[in-house]
């Protein structure tokens, strides 16, 4: 499980961080397969980061259905037994997954079932609020307009929170502005991200 854990899962976790898909995929059989392998011998700390990574590469590679198989595995394995960023930051992207695959139908659902689990984590309300209620409106949306202003009314809502330590904690596993910003200005998530990681470098 160590070498596991230094090899091809530390590889994706590399190239998930600088959107390389490409690469990425070359391993991700190996990486799946070895989770599957080694989870008996993983604290679940360790497993629900590399399903994680994995859900985060397919999603990347806009494969939603994919993404949410793998984020699936935390949400109905170790979920309630992770450290509160990461389990609000799972809710969130569970959210915008079922956003992205269309799944209207379970939107009022998906919210009460968030808002329950997220009052128990008792994480920084003025965090929480601003990231559900702007989930909640692109929910309620119904034409590009609409979705249009929801998506730029959330994105400026937000960026009023980069400074917040908090905040800028919960965006390391998934960043909520990124993603709007690809929504925003129409290009793949994965071309927003690649950006953000050049920057980093400069």
């Amino acid at each position: 499980a160590a070498i596991f854990n230094c090899g091809p899962s530390y590889e994706l976790a590399v190239y998930v961080s600088i959107a390389d898909v490409k690469k990425a995929r070359l391993i991700l059989p190996e990486v799946e397969a070895g989770i599957e392998h080694y989870k008996p011998l993983m604290n679940e700390q360790i497993f629900s980061v590399w399903c994680f990574n994995v859900s985060f590469m397919y999603f990347l590679a806009e494969e939603y259905r994919s993404s949410l198989k793998w984020l699936n595995h935390i949400i109905n394995e170790t979920f309630d037994r992770l450290r509160t960023d990461f389990t609000l930051s799972i809710i969130i992207f569970r959210l915008i997954l079922h956003y992205e695959l269309q799944n209207d139908s379970i939107y009022p659902y998906l919210l009460r079932s968030s808002y329950r689990r997220i009052s128990k984590l008792h994480f920084n309300p003025l965090i929480i609020n601003p990231l559900l209620s702007g989930i909640k409106i692109l929910f309620d949306a119904t034409d590009k307009k609409k979705i249009a202003k929801s998506l730029r009314q959330i994105r400026e809502d937000l960026a009023k929170l980069e400074s917040n330590v908090d905040f800028r904690g919960l965006m390391n596993f998934f960043d909520v502005n990124q993603w709007l910003d690809s929504k925003i200005r129409n290009v793949s998530f994965a071309e927003i991200v690649q950006e953000e990681a050049k920057k980093l470098e400069k």
